[in-house]
């Protein structure tokens, strides 16, 4: 294609396309722009909803991107403070080597990191990213992008677990079902303080 054809395709004028051909650029080669995480995080508390695991990591590692949330500062951190210290109970190297098996329906992965799931659990109720998030803080960048598919499935499998079937329950939330973990000792203390 001609630049003649292209101007009379586009309107652009012919002197911008001849500086564009100058600097000699090749269209098919352009990167699409990377997507800010503040935007993405932006969009999800102007929503009104739950950050995702990857959202919570990300705001997790570069505490100052919090800064760029504008007016949606105060909900980001309130997202993470309802994580919690998410240092001290990182997972250990074993479980998180074990994530990827233990989606893919390996009893004895999942059992790892059920293992680990129960030392940890507070008493209160918690949710999926709570677990989340500490699964997946050990990992690099590249790392969590392989492991991230893969804890639904392998949490999946943890709950079906007989060893682990005291530690979750299912919860109507906004309409929805929410999967909450807690440490099994917690809810019998629970129970009996109501009798």
């Amino acid at each position: 294609m001609t630049l003649h054809e292209i101007q009379r395709r586009t309107g652009i004028s012919l002197a911008k396309l001849r500086k564009l051909e100058k600097l000699q650029i090749d269209f098919g080669k352009i990167d699409p722009p990377e997507e800010n995480p503040a935007d993405a995080i932006r969009f999800h508390l102007m929503r009104n909803q739950q950050m995702t695991a990857a959202q919570l990591l990300a705001l997790l590692d570069a505490p100052d991107m919090v800064d760029d949330l504008g007016r949606y500062k105060e909900r980001a951190l309130a997202q993470v403070a309802s994580i919690g210290d998410v240092a001290a109970d990182a997972a250990p190297r074993d479980v998180t080597a074990a994530i990827r098996d233990a989606g893919k329906g390996d009893d004895d992965a999942a059992l790892v990191v059920a293992q680990w799931l129960l030392s940890i659990l507070p008493p209160y109720p918690v949710s999926h990213h709570w677990v989340a998030v500490r699964l997946l803080l050990p990992l690099n960048e590249f790392q969590r992008a392989q492991a991230m598919p893969m804890i639904s499935l392998a949490l999946l499998n943890v709950r079906k677990l007989p060893e682990f079937a005291a530690a979750w329950q299912s919860v109507k939330r906004d309409k929805k079902n929410k999967i909450e973990y807690f440490r099994p000792e917690a809810k019998k203390e629970l129970a009996s303080l109501d009798l």
